[in-house]
């Protein structure tokens, strides 16, 4: 029998054998249980919505020897598209011509001051995500939607959210089911060796 059936299996026992008390705190412990892990499960959906809506950008991108306003999502690696200050980055991409940009790196990498492309070291390199501060230059897309930096981070936070884990909280409350579950049927065992 899997450990998932156990409590429901105790909580049916114990109001066989008239253990009402015991039946009622397994029947709280697995409604708390269910509660957490659909608050849980609510939380992390959240934050996969609010990645994919970051996703949702628009860029004017060179089509066919003129400048229009795409969706992101329609962007393709190769396009070059115009950045400028106040811009969030719609794609992986690298710096191809223009100003030197200033970009705030925070929402991947954590850092707190802009970062200036191309670098010292030469790095041309934007990620999706990224916020231009300051400047205006032509960047080639190089990778686009989930396939970005931002992309695969929105994968791996909906593929955690999908598994079957339980949180420490969620362990401790099975821990204390089990103990309950054990002690029911120990006394159902003495109640029915006692009437025998």
């Amino acid at each position: 029998m899997g450990g998932r059936a156990v409590p429901e299996v105790a909580a049916v026992l114990a109001g066989a054998v008239g253990g009402w008390g015991d039946f009622s705190i397994i029947m709280a412990l697995l409604f708390v249980n269910a509660s957490i892990g659909f608050f849980e499960e609510w939380k992390a959906q959240g934050e996969v919505n609010a990645l994919r809506a970051s996703l949702k950008t628009t860029a004017s991108v060179k089509r066919d020897g003129r400048f229009i306003t795409l969706e992101s999502a329609l962007m393709v690696p190769g396009d070059i598209f115009l950045l400028k200050g106040g811009m969030v980055v719609p794609a992986d991409c690298e710096w191809v011509e223009g100003d030197e940009i200033a970009v705030d790196t925070s929402a991947l990498t954590g850092e707190s001051m802009p970062r200036k492309v191309p670098d010292r070291q030469g790095d041309k390199g934007l990620l999706s995500g990224f916020v231009v501060k300051s400047g205006e230059c032509l960047a080639r897309v190089t990778k686009t939607g989930l396939n970005t930096e931002m992309g695969e981070a929105a994968a791996l936070v909906h593929a955690a959210s999908e598994r079957d884990t339980q949180g420490i909280f969620e362990q401790k409350i099975m821990n204390v089911c089990e103990v309950v579950i054990l002690v029911t049927l120990v006394v159902t065992a003495i109640i029915v060796f006692v009437q025998i």
